[in-house]
């Protein structure tokens, strides 16, 4: 007998797994029919957004109940952490090229 947490869970699981296929099929979509290019960045964009959103929540169980807020937290500064770095280089390496020319 299945007890209603486990119940629960699968189907989280369930939904999640479901959710992140049909939005990796969305992401293909644009380029196997040939839109235009800025178009299909965009659907790609966010359906990879929407995806990492959707396995946080799903397989990782990360939502904004107060028993998860430290790992959100976690999270969200890494990839703060990370944002800065990619800046930062972005920064250095176009201040490197304005200087050669």
């Amino acid at each position: 007998m299945i007890d209603k947490h486990e119940q629960k869970a699968r189907a989280r699981y369930t939904v999640g797994a479901v959710a992140c296929a049909l939005l990796t099929m969305l992401a293909f979509m644009p380029v196997v029919l040939g839109w235009p290019t800025r178009v299909a960045l965009m659907i790609v964009g966010v359906s990879g957004v929407m995806q990492v959103i959707v396995q946080l929540y799903a397989f990782m169980h990360i939502d904004l109940s107060p028993q998860r807020r430290d790992d959100l937290m976690l999270i969200l500064f890494s990839l703060l952490q990370v944002g800065i770095m990619f800046a930062g280089t972005l920064w250095v390496l176009f201040n490197l090229a304005a200087r050669m020319h």
